[in-house]
């Protein structure tokens, strides 16, 4: 076949494929745009079905916020009276609302009153059971607690759907705790669904998707939204060629897929698409032909003819092996220039032969000089190896060891020569040498870079722990011939590790377990306990009056006595009980499969230990005692807060009983009596806190220098449900014993502030009593710090007042706390002064403003000179420190005379002022001020 019929077929199949490949390309890109365009229009579309459709939801959840906050559905759920809203939840008012139902829930999620409306008839339904359930069941829609909370959505009902909306019912303020739950729905019926089509113009469709009858093609596009991930996108199906299927998921509530919505479109830009497309494939076929028939014209003429001549010259010259002829084509475009070449490829061979001679002579110089150089390089490699810190292997493909430098010989304990040949994995241990087998034999690609951990098993039978980096060898060729291991000797590191995990569970003083630990293994215990019918007991140990060494003879005194006591302790148990360090000076031992019986014994014999051993510090004998509760489980409780709090219940016990000694948790009539009374007062306490029964009350504190009342000590006082004030010496143990103490302490700041607020240019302060728990409270200092932000007070007039054996259980956070406060400029009390027996030694370490004298100092202070002492001394080392001084307890003229002769600067007791409600107290201060009768 000639070159030339070669050539038109050549043409003519390039052009068709190139105009095929054109014509698949533009039509490709005219159905992609048009596709698009009408997914786009469609994707508009359906979003204005889902947006008319969320506009229902938010109207009917705009109905449950009216009435949420409605002070008559607030009182309804108080007295239950349905005449407070019969005359507002009719079927007419429902259908008017354009809602099938309204449910009232209380704060337990219990359902109060439900009613249901017939909206085409506008009578009232029968209450649909299902829908009740599926109400009741949505623990989505029940009011968490919060005033403002709300949630609305979709509800499945059965193979129905329901647009519903919850708010909390509460006030028209809306910071009235909640009192329940109201809850609107309205089916989404075929009313429903006309309104959508009218609204959006479309042929909408809703279907549920937990009815089992749904259209194919429904079905269709929500079990492809599922498998790719999307459950709430949007996707599209061509119904027809006239008609495309818009579709979207709305969910319920809860998150699940409730109903699938889907709006028809006419498909007029995808007919305008096919049309173009058409029309695109004729043109290209006319222009097809005739650009093949222009281009192998064009070709034959220019190219064709003159490629011929040249290739019958060149044939000729090759017949003839004359070297010396030379071709000619005229011309001045590539095929002359190729006749060119052809002719200086003719006089280059006659100078190929000479030069490939020397340059097979100048070759044979260069490999020996290249070879000198490869193996001087090798040498410095090999010097380079062998001085690393860390052992370098190179292993081949088959896993043998190729090179080993001097680290890895001697961290193996072997010789050069004898680990060449071996395969690597041997030379690990027997809990490492698998791992290390299957990365030996992988194959990993040229860039990879991998890191384990092993350990070599020396010749000694010693194990290194190491860490192995390993990293392909590549030749010059790119091929894969090995791999390269360095080994790093980690046993330091593996040593710091396990001293670590050591340090997570023991304490670092006496080396015994921590409390951390202690739990867990309780924890344990006890899960084993509940399934195999087990026992065991606790102990929990508390030094009595260690706190008198730390005292006399310092924290580093203390520290040595823990520490000695720990071995003393751990000589006197077995290896299966779990002894610990709870933190200060107490101490709790587990004992699994002991009875309480075997636990006293174990108890006595520490206590008989502790009492006989004499510890020897700095040269000062010290006897220790110790005061010990016992529990067991499951006779005290399975649970571990419950058990750990009775066994801290018994031990004080046990200090109440006598020093040095073992208490059982009681479990007689008394014990289950004290107990049902702490939970009731628990109750009563939660009660009065969510039902804002707390009642704040004032008593005035008196200047005795000038004689005006300037500051206010607030107290907290709790109304019960019947109405009757109680005393705080009736809750406040159980709320410490709680918790519920940080919610009261809390509770007392917010009221301090919002007071100062109402009065900002009063000419008096506020004190807050805070409880003894209040240094443990990481929330309170950044809840006193807000507030004092947001109200713009000024912080000089709000003072915080603890007692000062509260202070000096914990001087170090007392100092942190007492600072804190003092930073954001509030004033600090000390209250109840001189009742600890080292108040003086720890007062210069807490910087506070005012001293408050403990009331046994001042009751007989008319009468006892011994106490005028006592007072007029602490008065002047107050004046020294530079530090008010408050007299508590003043209630007689008489005491009043002798206060103000000592020099005292305030006073505060039944003869300034009684306490008060605060409003109550201010107001009278309000009218002696007017009347000039303060003081």
């Amino acid at each position: 076949m000639r070159l030339r019929f070669k050539t038109l077929i050549v043409v003519a199949l390039a052009m068709t494929v190139i105009f095929s490949v054109l014509f698949l390309a533009a039509s490709y890109a005219i159905a992609w745009y048009f596709e698009s365009f009408e997914n786009r229009l469609a994707g508009d579309d359906i979003v204005r079905v889902r947006n008319a459709l969320d506009q229902d939801v938010r109207r009917i959840d705009q109905v449950a916020s009216d009435w949420a906050v409605r002070n008559d559905t607030y009182r309804f759920m108080q007295t239950r009276d349905s005449d407070i809203i019969d005359s507002e939840v009719g079927p007419e008012s429902l259908a008017n609302l354009d809602a099938h139902m309204v449910l009232f829930m209380d704060k337990s999620w219990r359902p109060i009153r439900a009613e249901f409306a017939d909206l085409d008839l506008m009578i009232a339904a029968e209450p649909d059971a299902a829908t009740l359930q599926a109400v009741i069941s949505a623990s989505e829609l029940n009011s968490p607690g919060d005033p403002r909370w709300r949630r609305s959505g979709l509800l499945v009902v059965g193979d129905r759907t329901m647009l519903v909306a919850a708010h909390a019912i509460t006030t028209s303020d809306m910071y009235t705790p909640p009192n329940g739950t109201i809850v609107f729905g309205r089916y989404l019926d075929q009313a429903q669904v006309d309104r959508l089509s009218e609204v959006t113009k479309l042929d909408v469709k809703a279907f549920p998707l937990t009815s089992g009858a749904i259209p194919a093609d429904v079905g269709a596009a929500f079990q492809g939204m599922e498998s790719s991930g999307a459950s709430l996108a949007t996707t599209f199906t061509a119904l027809s060629e006239q008609t495309l299927g818009a579709y979207t998921v709305m969910s319920a509530v809860d998150g699940s897929p409730a109903v699938m919505l889907r709006a028809a479109i006419d498909r007029e830009v995808h007919q305008q698409g096919q049309r173009g497309i058409r029309y695109l494939g004729i043109f290209m076929v006319i222009t097809g032909l005739a650009a093949t028939a222009s281009v192998y014209v064009v070709m034959d003429r220019g190219v064709l003819a003159r490629l011929s001549s040249l290739s019958t010259q060149v044939a000729l010259i090759g017949e003839n092996e004359d070297v010396t002829g030379r071709v000619s084509i005229p011309g001045t475009d590539e095929l002359s220039e190729l006749a060119a070449g052809i002719n200086g490829m003719l006089v280059a061979i006659e100078r190929s032969e000479q030069q490939l001679k020397d340059a097979r002579d100048d070759l044979e110089v260069r490999v020996r000089s290249r070879t000198e150089q490869l193996l001087a390089s090798e040498t410095r490699y090999r010097h380079l190896i062998d001085q690393m810190a860390d052992a370098v292997f190179a292993v081949g493909l088959d896993g043998s060891i190729q090179l080993a430098n001097e680290r890895a010989v001697e961290m193996c304990g072997l010789t050069a020569a004898s680990l060449l040949g071996v395969p690597l994995p041997s030379l690990m241990s027997e809990s490492s040498a698998e791992e290390v087998q299957r990365h030996v034999a992988r194959r990993h690609r040229s860039n990879s870079v991998w890191t384990i951990e092993a350990s070599i098993g020396r010749a000694d039978g010693d194990a290194i722990p190491v860490e192995l980096r390993a990293s392909p060898m590549i030749d010059e060729s790119g091929e894969l011939v090995g791999t390269q291991w360095i080994a790093r000797d980690i046993a330091e590191r593996k040593v710091f590790e396990q001293e670590l995990v050591r340090l997570a569970s023991h304490d670092h003083l006496t080396g015994l377990h921590n409390r951390r630990y202690f739990e867990s293994e309780l924890d344990s215990a006890l899960a084993r306990a509940r399934q195999t019918g087990g026992r065991g007991a606790i102990l929990w140990l508390d030094l009595d009056d260690f706190k008198d060494i730390n005292d006399s003879l310092g924290h580093r005194a203390g520290d040595e006595v823990l520490l000695e006591l720990g071995g003393v302790l751990r000589r006197q148990v077995r290896e299966s009980t779990v002894l610990a360090r709870l933190g200060g000076d107490e101490f709790a031992l587990l004992v699994p499969d002991a009875t309480a019986e075997e636990a006293e014994l174990i108890a006595g014999r520490m206590l008989s230990a502790i009492n006989s051993y004499t510890y020897i510090v700095d040269g000062h004998p010290i006897r220790l005692s110790a005061s010990m509760g016992l529990v067991t489980y499951p006779e005290h409780g399975t649970v571990l807060e419950e058990l750990l709090a009775k066994a801290d219940a018994a031990m004080y016990a046990a200090k109440v009983s006598g020093l040095s000694s073992v208490s059982v948790h009681p479990f007689d009539e008394a014990g289950r009596s004290e107990r049902v009374t702490r939970a009731r007062w628990n109750e009563q306490i939660t009660s009065a806190l969510e039902n804002d029964r707390f009642e704040t009350f004032a008593q005035p504190m008196l200047d005795v220098h000038t004689g005006t009342i300037v500051r206010y000590e607030l107290l907290a006082r709790m109304r019960s449900e019947s109405g009757d004030l109680v005393a705080p010496s009736e809750f406040l143990p159980t709320a410490e014993r709680t918790g519920q103490i940080h919610d009261i302490d809390r509770m007392m700041v917010n009221r301090a502030v919002e007071i100062l607020g109402r009065h900002p240019d009063a000419p008096f302060g506020l004190e807050v009593n805070l409880s003894g728990k209040a240094f443990g409270d990481t929330a309170l200092l950044p809840l006193i710090a807000e507030l004092l932000h947001r109200s713009k007070i000024d912080p000089g007039r709000i003072g915080f007042e603890i007692t000062e054996t509260a202070a000096i259980a914990d001087v170090v956070r007392a100092q942190q706390f007492i600072g804190t406060l003092k930073d954001l400029g509030c004033r600090f009390s000390l209250d109840d002064f001189g009742s600890g027996f080292s108040s003086f030694y720890y007062l210069k370490h807490l910087p506070v403003d005012l001293l408050k004298v403990d009331g046994s100092f001042i009751r007989g202070l008319a009468d006892d000179e011994q106490d005028q002492h006592l007072v007029r001394g602490m008065t002047e080392m107050c004046r020294g420190l530079g530090v008010s001084i408050a007299a508590e307890y003043v209630e007689t003229p008489e005491i009043m005379d002798v206060v103000a002769a000592l020099g005292i600067d305030y006073a505060q007791g039944f003869h300034i002022g009684q306490p008060l409600p605060v409003d109550e107290a201010i107001a009278a201060h309000a009218v002696a001020s007017a009347s000039g009768e303060d003081g």
